[in-house]
């Protein structure tokens, strides 16, 4: 599969909702009943994309194969980097895109001059959880974190040493 990694723009901000709010879909199906998921959280991501203000040093990309987006990374770069999101269409995944999104967002990263990121996970979410780690994340914390206003137990995965531990992992 050739994948694209670029920066996203304003007009991908509904393909970006979209994907997000599939992604949801599967991942949450255990805990949210489907029409909420269908209807409700699927609104609220579009009203997010659609309004969310960026900030410069934020790193938002896309990838895509061909005029199709098939996942997205977006990261706050406010004192600490945090990665907010990464997801992969359904049917795309364990084809390299998240590495290829990682790759390029934390090249951006060493550039802002960052040196570390971290994310949080859905402690239930195994597959991140074991694509996190065998990319070099560490879990470091466990908390509740609340996800369409109910609190998720999640566990906090760090990378203290961009230069290094993550990307000589997703080169090789």
């Amino acid at each position: 599969m050739d994948i694209n990694v670029r920066p996203a723009l304003d007009k991908d901000r509904t393909s970006i909702a979209s994907l997000h709010a599939d992604s949801c879909e599967q991942t949450y199906n255990s805990v949210f009943t489907t029409s909420f998921l269908k209807n409700e959280a699927r609104a609220n991501l579009a009203r997010h994309w659609g309004n969310i203000k960026l900030k410069p040093n934020d790193v938002v990309l896309i990838a895509e194969t061909g005029d199709m987006i098939v996942g997205f990374i977006a990261v706050s770069c406010s004192q600490r980097p945090i990665i907010e999101n990464l997801h992969v269409r359904l049917g795309c995944k364990s084809q390299g895109i998240g590495s290829a999104l990682m790759r390029v967002a934390i090249k951006r990263l060493q550039e802002l001059g960052h040196s570390t990121v971290s994310l949080w996970v859905l402690s239930d979410n195994h597959s991140a959880l074991g694509f996190y780690r065998r990319l070099g994340g560490i879990i470091t914390e466990s908390s509740k974190k609340d996800i369409f206003g109910k609190p998720l137990q999640h566990k906090k995965i760090e990378w203290t040493h961009l230069s290094s531990a993550l990307t000589a992992r997703l080169n090789n």
